[in-house]
């Protein structure tokens, strides 16, 4: 098939890059400008299946109107993502505990940089910007692809690159606990960079909550309200000067967050003293509480 075959070029053209990057920048990736030319096909079928995806994003996914699923997914819906249960039923319980139904937008409001269609598949391309390792005030871009298939005019399964947060990360050295949760508290960093809300979900526990400088107290929901609007949308989300205590199950994290990005169209740029607290259930740890403080600026 075409599309395998484009797949696995531009596989082969990232290693190629990769082996080569000590003599050549990497050029950003920049979203498309003109949906409507992303959606053009000289092949009527395959203008309806890219419509159909591009909708079902628009309306189900990034308005929360989960009232919509039946119009676009298919009941026996295929689920690859490993955070997020099979089944269309399955998705609409799992996107019901964060998602609220908001406006419909009449464009993909995440920065799209192509949607490609041959024969039942749908690929379509993101921006992804991610904090750069090596120097927590930069970032860099990357690709983030979903790919559809279509049966019978709705949406029978869905592939993306997400994985699970693991227990102990790769990086943490063996027996540190103290890296591990370090580490959990950076990939919720990670996902509200990314709007990410499934990442965010396995990350934060059911009762989360966020205590600002002044008192006031943000319920988990009201996090993840933010990550569907993108508002604030986040340039840098990078934690650092982190000192972590393990007591058993639970543990703190406390340290200096560095934000930058824009809020009601204005930007900002700040950094708070940030506590988090953690437990762990099941292997797995999530933040129960974090709290914040804004740092003067000097």
């Amino acid at each position: 098939m075409k599309l395998h075959r484009v797949v696995l070029a531009s596989a082969l053209t990232a290693l190629a890059l990769g082996l080569s990057s000590a003599a050549y920048a990497q050029l950003a990736v920049v979203p498309a400008p003109d949906h409507t030319a992303l959606l053009a096909s000289p092949d009527p079928k395959l203008v309806q299946n890219k419509r159909l995806v591009y909708d079902f994003w628009r309306e189900v996914f990034e308005a929360g109107h989960l009232e919509l699923a039946e119009k676009y997914m298919a009941e026996g819906y295929m689920q690859h993502n490993p955070n997020v249960p099979t089944g269309r039923a399955a998705f609409v319980q799992f996107f019901g505990r964060f998602k609220k139904p908001g406006p419909i937008q009449a464009k993909v409001a995440a920065p799209l940089v192509s949607i490609t269609a041959e024969g039942d598949l749908v690929v379509l391309g993101f921006v992804r910007e991610l904090p750069d390792p090596q120097d927590a005030s930069r970032k860099y871009t990357t690709t983030w692809f979903d790919m559809f298939r279509i049966e019978g005019g709705k949406i029978a399964e869905h592939w993306d690159a997400a994985e699970k947060p693991s227990a102990r990360p790769a990086s943490a050295a063996a027996g540190s606990v103290e890296e591990e949760v370090k580490a959990v508290t950076q990939r919720a960093c990670d996902a509200f960079l990314r709007a990410d809300a499934a990442a965010l979900d396995a990350l934060l526990a059911p009762g989360f909550t966020l205590v600002g400088s002044d008192g006031s107290v943000q319920p988990r929901s009201q996090a993840f309200a933010e990550v569907q609007a993108r508002e604030p949308k986040y340039e840098l989300f990078q934690k650092h000067d982190m000192v972590a205590h393990v007591y058993g199950d639970a543990a703190t994290v406390q340290g200096i967050t560095s934000l930058k990005g824009t809020s009601g169209g204005k930007p900002f740029a700040v950094d708070v003293r940030f506590t988090d607290t953690l437990v762990r259930t099941n292997g797995k740890w999530r933040i129960v509480v974090s709290h914040v403080t804004r740092i003067p600026a000097p």
